[in-house]
């Protein structure tokens, strides 16, 4: 005895989902995060820190391989979601007489406008430096689930250093910044 496995409902066609255009609804292979993503690359490039207080970092942006604009305090686009993978950063000793160095870097939010060095922390990342001419580090963080924030118009963030052990022209580590994101 053989069975008909033939369905004898008319099977449902899905909708087509087009690369780089974000559905609301339908089945694919593909995340719906992935589509319509926009990846972003934020950079600093040694940045010789001038105090023991925290600063905003002046960051460079590149959306898709191409460089846009630079910030302190970045609005995220509205209606997306911003979503932070990973990081990296390197110091090297500057100044003329290096100590063991200590330096923060720090993402700050804020939920009703731009983002300052007394904004809302929501990541801190330290490294140490090494008493000794041209020691460096550097420290990757990777974030598997993304830290993500939500965009209103108004919800901004933005990156701040603190080198605690600067001492005027003596003592002045260099900071390099490398964030992997996107937006969907």
């Amino acid at each position: 005895m053989s069975q008909d496995l033939t369905p004898s409902s008319a099977i449902a066609t899905p909708p087509t989902l087009t690369k780089g255009t974000q559905g609301s609804t339908g089945y694919s292979v593909q995340d719906l995060k992935d589509s319509g993503r926009v990846n972003i690359m934020w950079t600093v490039d040694q940045f010789v820190t001038t105090g023991a207080s925290e600063a905003l970092l002046t960051v460079t942006e590149s959306r898709d391989g191409a460089a846009t604009t630079t910030f302190t305090s970045k609005t995220i686009t509205s209606g997306k979601r911003l979503r932070i993978t990973s990081l990296a950063i390197t110091l090297y000793t500057g100044g003329t007489t290096p100590a063991i160095s200590r330096v923060f870097v720090k993402i700050r939010a804020n939920t009703a406008g731009a983002t300052s060095a007394s904004s809302p922390l929501q990541y801190t990342i330290g490294a140490g430096l090494a008493a000794a001419a041209k020691s460096v580090t550097t420290i990757f963080e990777d974030f598997p689930d993304g830290i993500e924030l939500v965009g209103n118009g108004t919800v901004s963030l933005g990156f701040t250093v603190q080198s605690i052990d600067w001492v005027t022209t003596t003592n002045t580590p260099v900071v390099s910044l490398s964030v992997f994101a996107f937006e969907y």
